[in-house]
């Protein structure tokens, strides 16, 4: 109901746009109309998401396999920055865990994505990976995983860690504020739990845990 009329605005506005020379000050006009129109799309997208339930499609994954895919998806997509290095540390052989593997991309990708902009001035994004010793759970001895994110940007205000994973709340003039409310409702349908540290000026560390088959 929503995306259809969007549609509709925005083929108007293209064929709009393309009658106008580049220099003339209208193009200016049409460019930001086109802008809004795909941050009303982006949050359309994020709303779905967020309301739909997780997909069960449990499959037996390489942790290790998948994040990789996610990151070569995203600098293909997106390009890597030059002032960014990424660096994978993981841990082999990590045990495999039965995972949706779109809905786990999808995941990690939104950590990703907050990361790439928490460093616009550039620094390292690092990935570890690593298997966490048993515990005991209902009398089960339970294999866990673990997936950590690190970026050194800007870091997040402490008033602000409790606040990260609730819907809608961002700090930026163009988040939805839904990403890591998604992946939060992603990593607890998996059984598993995210946690978050952070400094102002020092960085942020996404830590995902997920039990083991």
């Amino acid at each position: 109901e929503i995306r259809n009329p969007l549609a509709g605005i925005q083929g108007a506005i293209q064929i709009l746009s393309e009658r106008f020379p580049k220099q003339d000050s209208r193009r200016q006009v049409t460019d930001e109309i086109q802008k809004q129109i795909f941050k009303l799309e982006r949050l359309v997208k994020d709303l779905l998401n967020y309301a739909k339930p997780v997909p069960t499609n449990y499959l037996p994954t390489d942790i290790n396999e998948l994040v990789d895919k996610v990151l070569t998806f995203f600098t293909m997509q997106r390009g890597k920055p030059e002032n960014v290095k990424i660096e994978r540390q993981f841990f082999s052989p990590l045990p495999k865990i039965m995972v949706d593997p779109n809905s786990m991309e999808q995941a990690f990708l939104n950590i990703i994505l907050n990361a790439q902009k928490a460093m616009p001035r550039g620094g390292t994004f690092t990935i570890f990976t690593r298997a966490l010793p048993g515990r005991r759970d209902d009398g089960k001895e339970v294999q866990e995983v673990q997936i950590i994110f690190e970026d050194t940007g800007i870091g997040i205000p402490k008033e602000n860690l409790p606040k990260i994973f609730n819907p809608f709340f961002s700090t930026r003039s163009d988040g939805t504020g839904l990403g890591l409310s998604i992946t939060k409702n992603i990593i607890e349908e998996h059984g598993g739990r995210i946690e978050v540290e952070s400094q102002v000026d020092r960085g942020t560390k996404f830590i995902i845990t997920l039990p083991a088959t």
